[in-house]
């Protein structure tokens, strides 16, 4: 999961670093105030930078995971007076040094319309049901765990099975605090998203990492085993299953190579682990899905063409001449019924995602339009509302991944009207 998020260059691996570096910061803390190794000045400014950082990515979920997990450490221990030494004063003052530039200016720029949209059309929504669909009953985030976690997957076990005994060793029982507090969260939450559980990697991580110190019965040994041979084999088939859904057959020899990977990853790794071998079968597994998932993002994922509609769209659009940022047309593109951000980075950040009408009126004011099939009559009827006559000039269709939805992407040009006789 952590990899995926890299390469589509999404916000959510940016905060699993952001969150992980806080939470890093404050175990050092807790530990050091429970006879631990001591903490400087240095770790205080690290926790404080990583909340930052992280309220300029994604908004609240960082100071969320480290609010609960500071509740749930005050609950099981009754001990507060460390956690009046972590820098309240000057490391709130910069968090808000960081932040609030950034929210003055888009409120600026948006005349506060950003905040709308931002809580009333974003967060409301995934608070109060499933957003775009996107709901799932609770253990959702548990279920999936197995599959994102590849190919730690054979610690999961051992990791969890490990952790309660252990529950009382102060490390352990921080991990455990930033563990389960903010994953109830998530699983209460209507809408559910797999990058959602991120932020708790670290401590997954940090639980996994310690039951190597420990020995493992054979039920846990099988069942990791068990779990890592399930995850790489669901791998294995989704390559082939993907060329074969999409119908791009000049795929398949990448997608043989990435499922042979995934196979010996997951059986070179089962079979270490279920030989006592826990910290030989962790390297191999690793090594091997390291070469399996650069296969599958780096030659698979960019050969599936039918995946890539914002850059199939964008080269539609440079073929027609018809792309502002090369200088051959009025800018900037009105896109109705798709907003994707890889479009806009695409075209440049003054494009315009909106509705159909807007689309007409870009097509009135001389600008190109990309209007999605689905949001199609509601472009022409704003087309006929403004007198505006556009020309179909190109056409691209694929697969939405986000949403799960194969779309259509139309690209509309002015046309002036013939007015001979």
């Amino acid at each position: 999961m952590v990899s995926t998020e890299a390469a589509i260059a999404a916000t959510d691996g940016a905060l699993c670093g952001a969150v992980t570096l806080a939470m890093a910061a404050l175990g050092r803390l807790y530990l050091a105030a429970r006879g631990g190794p001591p903490a400087g000045g240095m770790t205080k400014v690290l926790l404080w930078t990583g909340i930052a950082l992280s309220v300029l990515l994604k908004g609240p979920i960082g100071p969320m995971v480290m609010a609960l997990t500071l509740l749930a450490l005050a609950i099981c221990e009754r001990r507060l007076r460390w956690m009046g030494k972590l820098g309240w004063g000057w490391g709130l003052i910069g968090v808000a040094a960081v932040t609030l530039p950034w929210a003055m200016a888009i409120t600026v720029v948006s005349d506060g319309a950003f905040w709308g949209a931002a809580v009333g059309g974003d967060l409301a929504p995934k608070l109060m049901g499933d957003q775009e669909s996107h709901g799932a009953p609770f253990g959702y985030h548990l279920a999936l765990s197995p599959l994102l976690l590849f190919p730690a997957t054979l610690l999961l076990p051992a990791g969890a099975l490990a952790a309660w005994p252990d529950r009382a060793t102060p490390a352990v029982r921080f991990a455990l605090c930033w563990l389960i507090p903010a994953w109830l969260v998530f699983e209460i939450t209507p809408t559910k998203l797999i990058h959602y559980t991120l932020p708790l990697y670290g401590a997954l991580a940090w639980l996994m990492a310690s039951a190597l110190a420990a020995p493992m019965g054979p039920r846990v040994r099988a069942l990791g085993a068990g779990l890592l041979v399930l995850a790489g084999a669901f791998f294995a088939i989704a390559g082939p299953l993907a060329v074969l859904r999409l119908h791009v057959p000049s795929a398949e020899v990448w997608a043989i190579l990435a499922a042979l990977l995934f196979l010996i990853a997951a059986g070179g790794g089962a079979r270490l682990f279920w030989r006592k071998e826990a910290a030989a079968a962790t390297a191999f597994a690793c090594a091997a899905a390291v070469l399996a998932h650069a296969v599958l993002m780096g030659a698979l994922v960019p050969a599936l063409k039918p995946l890539w509609l914002s850059t199939e769209v964008v080269r539609a659009l440079a073929a027609v001449g018809a792309n502002p940022r090369e200088g051959v047309a009025q800018g900037p593109v009105t896109v109705a019924g798709y907003a994707e951000p890889s479009l806009v980075f695409l075209l440049g950040a003054d494009t315009q995602l909106a509705g159909g009408k807007d689309a007409a009126d870009a097509i009135r004011d001389g600008r190109p339009a990309i209007v999605e099939s689905r949001t199609d009559e509601a472009f022409k009827t704003g087309l006929r509302a403004d007198g505006a006559v556009a020309r179909l000039a190109a056409q691209v269709q694929g697969l939405d991944y986000s949403k799960g939805r194969a779309d259509v992407l139309r690209i509309y040009l002015p046309q002036t009207p013939d007015k001979r006789p």
